[in-house]
């Protein structure tokens, strides 16, 4: 992925670099679909970029706007957290309403997902959707792991394989801030080709927000480079007996 690195451009310039496996990945069946689709997942505010940069320059932080929505490949929508209806006008967008993302039953689907927190991770899921499987973790390979969701730090990336098994309907893919509570309307739109048409869930609005998540490990000590195929690491130890704990804090430096 990419992002802008001046000032908090971070927030808001962004994008994805999909590099594409190799002949023998696509032969091996644990790791065969049928399409890829790309997902973003990201915090997003509706206020300057100055009026966060002031907060954050305040030690400690003071006045920092909380996250004002989430949103699933640049769209969202909705009146969220602290913002006044007057100020809806900054957040409607020409053509309003959360991402659709268009799928067919019965066909496997690589979501290649990146989660762009800038100070939270991100949880996502999909609605109906339980066997999602996991098969790269930042650009490695890994043996497929089964999860109902994924925890995703900054910058993080992850590819899942989807099947689409469920019955023909729509439903809702939902990324939410980790721990949280945050906004919940990070959502986009899973549209099984033959659905109603989900138009009029594009602008259905989710108030308030999300409840606390207790901060876990995830899977991530069940998840190790793949075995089946050569992506070139090196072998993972089996015991740890040394653990680093990085701890961060602000420090506000004169101008």
């Amino acid at each position: 992925m990419y992002h802008a690195h001046t000032g908090l451009d971070l927030a808001f310039a962004y994008g994805g670099l999909i590099i594409k496996d190799g002949w023998e990945l696509a032969r091996n069946p644990i790791y065969s679909y049928d399409e890829e689709i790309l997902l973003i997942c990201n915090q997003y505010w509706h206020v300057p970029i100055e009026t966060i940069r002031r907060g954050v320059a305040n030690a400690p932080l003071k006045d920092v706007p909380d996250t004002a929505s989430i949103l699933i490949n640049g769209r969202s929508y909705g009146v969220w957290g602290n913002m006044k209806s007057s100020d809806r006008h900054i957040i409607d967008n020409t053509v309003p309403g959360y991402t659709v993302i268009n799928v067919q039953r019965g066909r496997k689907y690589r979501f290649r997902v990146i989660g762009l927190g800038v100070d939270s991770m991100i949880r996502m899921r999909i609605e109906g959707h339980t066997n999602l499987k996991v098969i790269e973790v930042d650009g490695i390979l890994t043996d497929p792991l089964i999860t109902d969701h994924l925890d995703l730090n900054a910058a993080q990336r992850n590819s899942i394989i989807v099947e689409m098994d469920q019955p023909i309907g729509n439903y809702w893919i939902v990324s939410e801030m980790y721990p949280g509570p945050g906004p919940r309307n990070g959502r986009a739109i899973l549209h099984y080709e033959g659905a109603p048409d989900p138009t009029p869930l594009m602008t259905m609005e989710f108030p308030g927000q999300t409840e606390e998540i207790e901060l876990d490990r995830w899977i991530l000590d069940k998840l190790h480079p793949s075995t089946s195929v050569n992506v070139g690491s090196y072998a993972v130890p089996k015991k740890v007996d040394t653990e680093f704990v990085i701890k961060s804090f602000q420090r506000n430096f004169p101008e």
